[in-house]
């Protein structure tokens, strides 16, 4: 079964669709409303805090999820208990299904009626916790690298008490986008309410906060998405670990190891988050090689569309080392170029040979290198097996999918050929195969002062089997159903 369903727009996608100038002056780096939220977005929320000691702490919330036409699809509790960053408990409790999952430095361990990761839009939840402002990377990036971030303050009334707000608007894009974030401060000051990617397609709202040991921790919190499925989260409590809490971080003997993803055609999952950034780099350590050069390439991309000659010449020095060398870049920076240039303008029979080559070669490699968690983020968050047609736009994913549905013999033969394409590459990988290591919840522990390892690795005696696993999942998700058919109505979220 193949359909492409919507995903979440971002100021980055828009700037590479094309740009719009405004009449806004980027704030200095050094502008004292700059300085004063980024001091905020280090305090806010019970992520690690460079220079600070990881945090201890019980916390206790009740959560909804909320259908995108506001009807409530599930409700239950949330409980984290975690020690020093390294050692955790969290467990959801709720009438759709309950688990608890255990972290103590090794492998994660799972009890309850789920085995998998829990499914979106419950991972809201933790994110939601641990970095809500999500405004200080974002900011270093707006502020201090690209330069385009535009601050502007108002004075508005909430609850009936005066408050100073603070709008974020990116400098290249049209006024009808509105802020991407806003910010409201009493005059203690402290955080009384923001909203975090304020666009129609998504938008998270935060209208309570509480103070935890010196962190401003969101305790009303609302997500709608475009069409996908939010929460209402309400904290009941955050509080100290007592010696029973203690206790309880050890996995019991029934725990599990958690169950490998199922790979879904996108419209068959509604794992698709707004923005989560476990696997970037910004918060746990330092960008990788490769990341730095996906970024770059993404600044590359934005020159050429505003016709810079530097970033013109760049770009078709990108374009002459693929087609030389295909595999010099990693799967999932193909499918960017892929989704970019090559399948808008060529035939999908032609560029599904070289997306499923390099889908076969990117799950072969997260199925060696990569964690549960981060195969979870490769698979949802890139929206890896899609990527590079909904990164194409709705013309594109439009002719994929008519394509899919009236041709699935040819279809299939692309997809072998890709396959066989990538049958030598993938035993001698001219790309570091060890990208996956880039995402996971253990980006996370890293982040909080907790272990920084690598994932484990799969034992090379289990490599071929990975293999047939991978081309398995290709080749089922590529498969065409008539029955279902499905537009694409935004792409995917590129990095900065």
């Amino acid at each position: 079964m193949w359909a492409i369903a919507g995903a979440l727009l971002s100021a980055s996608a828009q700037e590479v669709a094309g740009a719009i100038s405004l009449p806004l002056e980027p704030t200095a780096a050094n502008d004292p409303m700059a300085v004063f939220l980024l001091q905020k977005a280090q305090h806010c929320g019970l992520g690690y805090v460079s220079g600070a000691p990881s945090l201890t702490y019980k916390v206790r919330a009740r959560f909804e999820v909320i259908a995108p036409d506001g009807g409530v699809m599930d409700r239950g509790k949330y409980e984290q208990i975690i020690r020093d960053g390294a050692h955790s408990k969290t467990t959801y409790e709720s009438t759709g299904f309950t688990q608890s999952w255990y972290q103590n430095g090794g492998p994660a361990r799972v009890t309850g009626s789920r085995a998998g990761m829990p499914p979106e839009p419950y991972i809201q939840i933790v994110l939601a916790l641990y970095s809500p402002m999500g405004i200080e990377p974002e900011l270093r990036r707006g502020l201090m690298q690209d330069r385009r971030t535009a601050i502007q303050s108002e004075m508005r009334e909430i609850a009936g008490n005066p408050v100073r707000c603070y709008e974020l608007r990116n400098t290249r894009q049209g006024p009808d986008r509105g802020p991407w974030a806003a910010y409201c401060f009493n005059t203690e000051p402290a955080l009384v309410q923001f909203t975090f990617g304020a666009r129609p397609s998504g938008i998270a709202t935060v209208n309570r906060m509480i103070e935890f040991q010196g962190r401003q921790v969101p305790a009303e919190v609302e997500t709608k998405r475009k069409g996908l499925p939010g929460i209402r989260l309400h904290v009941e409590s955050i509080e100290p670990i007592n010696n029973s809490d203690e206790a309880s971080l050890l996995a019991p003997p029934e725990a599990v190891t958690p169950d490998p993803i199922v790979i879904r055609s996108i419209t068959g999952s509604s794992s698709i988050p707004s923005k989560v950034e476990i696997g970037s780099g910004d918060t746990a350590s330092a960008k990788l090689p490769w990341q730095e050069r996906r970024a770059k390439f993404w600044k590359t991309v934005k020159g050429a569309n505003t016709r810079d000659p530097d970033a013109t010449r760049d770009f078709k020095a990108i374009l002459t080392q693929f087609e030389t060398q295909p595999f010099s870049r990693n799967p999932v920076e193909n499918m960017d170029l892929l989704g970019v240039f090559y399948a808008p303008k060529d035939e999908v029979e032609q560029t599904l040979k070289v997306v499923s080559a390099n889908a076969a070669l990117g799950w072969y490699d997260a199925l060696r290198f990569g964690s549960e968690s981060g195969r979870a983020e490769i698979l949802h968050n890139e929206k890896f097996f899609g990527s590079a047609y909904l990164l194409s736009g709705v013309k594109t994913t439009d002719r994929f999918n008519d394509f899919m549905k009236e041709h699935p013999d040819l279809a299939k033969k692309s997809v072998i050929s890709g396959l066989s394409f990538a049958e030598a590459e993938r035993k001698n990988p001219h790309y570091d195969a060890h990208w996956p290591t880039a995402y996971g919840l253990e980006r996370i522990i890293c982040a909080q002062g907790g272990s920084c390892q690598r994932p484990k690795e799969l034992p090379p005696d289990q490599w071929d089997k990975a293999w047939e696993e991978a081309k398995k999942q290709v080749t089922a998700y590529y498969e065409s159903d008539s029955s279902t058919h499905s537009k694409s109505e935004l792409p995917p979220t590129p990095p900065k």
